[in-house]
């Protein structure tokens, strides 16, 4: 894990794909997550490692929070930082998570196709610690961060 921010490229080291739920990010060996707390609106905070089965609440169809089915959970893994290839060249930081199934430890994203073998569920935030993600059909959807349940 790694204390300092490197900027990932998109296609050189950082791949980013819209999903329904989320972005999937897949970083190149090269790059590592930067160790870094997750502020929350409810004043708790994620240090990398800590487990959850739900943050946010359930609201409307773009404002649905992190929701887990049973026997899974998810773990938050630090940030990172990608730089877009539009002309203007902006960077965002990344918050990346890991889910997997409790009693097996199989990984939410085995199998799924991506340029990199590191992959991630990844979320941006915002000034008022509120997340986001661009979903396949290109919308916008965004949930509060002021509640969470963690997995002990």
């Amino acid at each position: 894990m790694n204390s300092q921010h490197t900027i990932a490229k998109l296609k050189d080291s950082a791949q980013l794909i819209n999903s329904h739920t989320c972005f999937i990010v897949s970083l190149d060996n090269s790059i590592n997550p930067v160790n870094t707390p997750l502020h929350l609106q409810n004043g708790e905070v994620l240090e990398v490692g800590d487990k959850f089965t739900q943050l946010g609440r359930k609201g409307c169809s773009y404002k649905n929070g992190i929701l887990l089915n049973d026997g899974w959970v998810q773990r938050y893994e630090g940030s990172v930082k990608i730089q877009n290839n539009d002309k203007e060249g902006r960077v965002y930081d990344y918050k990346l998570f890991s889910a997997y199934t409790i009693d097996t430890g199989l990984n939410a994203l085995e199998g799924y196709p991506t340029i990199f073998t590191k992959k991630y569920l990844a979320y941006t935030q915002y000034e008022d610690l509120a997340m986001g993600y661009f979903g396949q059909n290109e919308g916008f959807h965004f949930f509060e961060t002021d509640y969470l349940i963690r997995y002990k």
